[in-house]
């Protein structure tokens, strides 16, 4: 990866060299037809070169965040290459064919196909010279396969040959030596049929590379899935018991604000303390009843959940933050109509990750905004802070992935989880149709297969 750019940028050198070199044989009032085919057939060799310069991620390894920032940066170079050198050369050839004569045309068609041939029995003939040394390499690996096999059994029959010729012994040893034949074939057998399977099964039109590279990080996804789900069982459990205990403690202290009020005498101070006390209770229920929608049992069944509704709960629920960072929810009246079938308890807790997410990348904005909008039949929110690198987009919705100190990274793989087992999905985009805002965007819309394959 990292000897790419490097390649791209030589290649770029020698492409522009020749743009030039050839631009100076037009320029000439005489055009020497050999001078100009000879300077074109390097170009065509540098244009196949290119082909091998194209940017693809690795299939049996699973790339750093670090190297998958290196190759969207070369995709980035790779295209404005194509855009501009490759481009303005093709246009430089494209002036020289005007130039050629019709016998030099038919010349230069006839080399052209002599080249492309030559170079597809290039990539033919290196093929063929790797095959023979892989060959090599495998008849050797079973040949070292034969000998140990071989010199285990003769290591056996060594130590099994009778010690004299009694009738029992001799039958015994023979017993024993076929039992060490027997393990001894079995191994073999099953080692040497698996080697021969797996050539038998190779297939220029099967990539078993890419299927090795594919399994494997499906393996490490699951297993990371697995130990997710695992500490989140843990996480709603504890919840659980904390949510029983504060309900019981909840309970006392209403019972005790109230037995306290017939204690109060005329005192001003004290009365005062005491509405201060109340009001701070009261605040605090106020807050937990907030939580009653996001929690599973409260929300069994569908029902339409309106936009209005959405753009209620949160501005209560984050009204102080909203006032303390000085951050403008502006919710527009297509949300505001808009509605989703679905679960209560589902739908509200992905849009609170959202803008407790957009809090917090919006602390660099000058202007802090979010947007609540529907766009083409889709959810989107997007706000003014900090945008997600196009390389990042669907790596957020990653577990464990986050770019926020302290941060768990589990917020957006939970919420695009719960929402696609509903029947619904979400995903960040940088389109500028939706993404008007400039900063983080989100779109939440049905869930099919195609929004995958799209990714």
């Amino acid at each position: 990866l990292r000897a790419l750019p490097i390649s791209l940028k030589s290649l770029k050198e020698r492409l522009a060299s020749l743009n030039s070199e050839l631009q100076s044989v037009l320029n000439k009032s005489e055009v020497v037809y050999g001078e100009m085919e000879a300077i074109m057939d390097e170009i065509n060799r540098c244009k196949s070169e290119l082909t091998g310069l194209q940017p693809f991620e690795p299939v049996r390894v699973k790339p750093t965040e670090a190297q998958r920032k290196m190759l969207f940066e070369y995709e980035r170079q790779y295209v404005e290459f194509s855009k501009t050198t490759l481009s303005t050369t093709e246009e430089t050839i494209a002036q020289a064919r005007g130039r050629l004569e019709e016998v030099a045309l038919m010349r230069e068609f006839g080399n052209r196909y002599k080249q492309y041939k030559s170079l597809l029995q290039d990539i033919f003939f290196d093929a063929d010279s790797k095959l023979k040394s892989a060959l090599k390499k495998l008849q050797g690996a079973l040949d070292s396969e034969g000998s140990m096999a071989i010199q285990d059994f003769e290591e056996k029959y060594a130590a099994l040959a009778p010690p004299n010729t009694n009738k029992e012994t001799v039958l015994a040893r023979l017993q024993l030596l076929d039992n060490a034949f027997q393990q001894i074939q079995e191994k073999s057998k099953y080692r040497v049929d698996a080697f021969i399977g797996h050539l038998e099964r190779l297939r220029l039109e099967i990539d078993e590379d890419a299927l090795t590279g594919f399994y494997k990080l499906k393996f490490e996804e699951l297993s990371e899935r697995l130990e997710l789900w695992q500490e989140l069982g843990q996480l709603g459990m504890a919840v659980e018991i904390i949510d029983h205990q504060f309900n019981v403690l909840y309970s006392q202290l209403a019972k005790s604000i109230d037995v306290i009020k017939g204690f109060i005498g005329d005192s001003s101070k004290a009365q005062r303390e005491y509405e201060l006390m109340k009001a701070a209770f009261e605040h605090l229920e106020d807050n937990y009843k907030l939580l009653t929608p996001l929690y599973r049992t409260s929300g069994k069944i569908r029902r339409d959940v309106k936009g209005n509704e959405v753009e209620d709960y949160i501005r209560r629920f984050f009204q102080e933050t909203f006032r303390e960072e000085r951050i403008k929810m502006n919710v527009t009246q297509e949300f505001k109509d808009y509605s989703l079938y679905t679960y209560e308890s589902v739908l509200i807790p992905v849009f609170i990750n959202i803008v407790n997410n957009a809090i917090y990348w919006l602390i660099p904005a000058n202007e802090r905004k979010i947007l609540f909008d529907v766009r083409d039949g889709k959810i989107v929110v997007c706000n003014s802070g900090v945008p997600i690198e196009g390389y990042l987009l669907e790596d957020i919705f990653k577990p464990f992935y986050t770019k926020k100190p302290k941060g768990r990274g589990i917020g957006l793989y939970v919420s695009r989880t719960s929402l696609r087992e509903n029947g619904l999905d979400i995903i960040a985009t940088n389109e500028p149709k939706f993404n008007v805002l400039n900063g983080a965007c989100f779109i939440i819309q049905p869930y099919t297969n195609q929004n995958t394959d799209e990714q």
